[in-house]
């Protein structure tokens, strides 16, 4: 039978560290797959409602070992909540039956997350103990949950965002969440400067950081466009989701284009994808002193990893409602 997953019965999942090590093992394997060509995603396809109202955005991937995945963003203005408006079906591997339907909102920030903590657990300097966060929104407590838990040497981590409420927020809620020392900070740089991992998780679309902050052998994870300085993209070793959505994707990633066009930068100073990393293909670093940059786009195989995570993870926990289309 198929699940039906409400935001209400996902919330509590969703805040369960062990599941968010399930989601980030669930990430690494689809990589993997995605290293070893065994995957298909495909991009956003938008297809347009009457008039100039919409789009109705479908996302695709699907995986051997996990199943298949679409993700439906419906974009007409005044549709309702988000959780009506966007949301994921998941297909069974073995007899491509429904899996499930789940919303597509709070879900999100899980599925940022994982990659992130992958990221982290084949990226990360030898026993690096300090984190830097520059953010406090919606993505930055499940940020930290997911590198914290995928580097266990981490000791500390300082969050900085220019409104003190939210990173005292973020901070107090992440202490409770991690039993590690969480504090927020008053600047940036006092956030970036001499850790060993910096996450960017603002919603700026500026450069927030500066090359001269991030210590050398240093990781910077990037979730969003255009948060790193020219330079510091010049002066590190660059690992990608996938070399194609960075090129191809739905959004624009800068300054990595804007590079490319001008021929600052080239595509072929990528050192390796994720799953590269997770398979031991490619080093982090050749060097102690080497930083490395990687920025993750947003990628189908996500969706299909973390939801389906999901769903097995609520059907074991009888959390959500049980149904099916057929009548036998």
């Amino acid at each position: 039978m198929a699940l039906l997953l409400s935001e209400r019965d996902i919330r509590p999942v969703l805040r369960d560290i062990a599941f968010m090590d399930a989601a980030i093992d669930a990430v690494e394997a689809v990589f993997k797959e995605y290293a070893q060509k065994l995957t298909q995603q495909h991009p956003w396809t938008n297809l347009p409602w009457h008039g100039d109202r919409g789009p109705l955005r479908l996302w695709f991937a699907s995986s051997p070992g996990v199943g298949g995945a679409v993700r439906v963003n419906s974009m007409l203005p005044g549709g309702g909540s988000a959780a009506d408006t966007r949301f994921m079906l998941v297909f069974d591997p073995a007899t491509g039956a429904l899996r499930g339907i789940l919303p597509d909102e709070e879900f999100n920030y899980a599925r940022t997350a994982a990659p992130a903590g992958v990221g982290a657990r084949h990226l990360a300097p030898a026993g690096a103990a300090i984190m830097g966060i520059l953010g406090a929104g919606k993505q930055a407590l499940m940020q930290i949950t997911a590198i914290a838990r995928a580097v266990p040497t981490i000791r500390e981590v300082r969050v900085y965002s220019p409104t003190p409420a939210n990173r005292e927020r973020v901070a107090a809620q992440a202490c409770d969440r991690l039993s590690i020392a969480v504090e927020p900070v008053d600047s940036a740089e006092e956030a970036a400067r001499d850790a060993d991992i910096v996450d960017l998780a603002t919603n700026s679309r500026t450069a927030v950081i500066e090359s001269g902050w991030i210590r050398p052998g240093a990781l910077v994870i990037a979730i969003s466009s255009n948060q790193f300085p020219r330079d510091f993209i010049a002066s590190s070793r660059v690992f990608v989701g996938s070399r194609e959505d960075l090129l191809y994707g739905a959004f624009r990633r800068e300054p990595f284009l804007s590079m490319i066009d001008d021929s600052s930068w080239s595509i072929d100073r990528v050192i390796g994808d994720l799953g590269e990393a997770a398979l031991g293909q490619v080093e982090a670093r050749t060097r102690s002193e080497d930083t490395v940059l990687l920025d993750i786009p947003g990628m189908a195989l996500w969706d299909l990893a973390v939801a389906r995570a999901l769903c097995d993870w609520a059907d074991a926990r009888s959390i959500g409602v049980r149904f099916q289309l057929s009548d036998v």
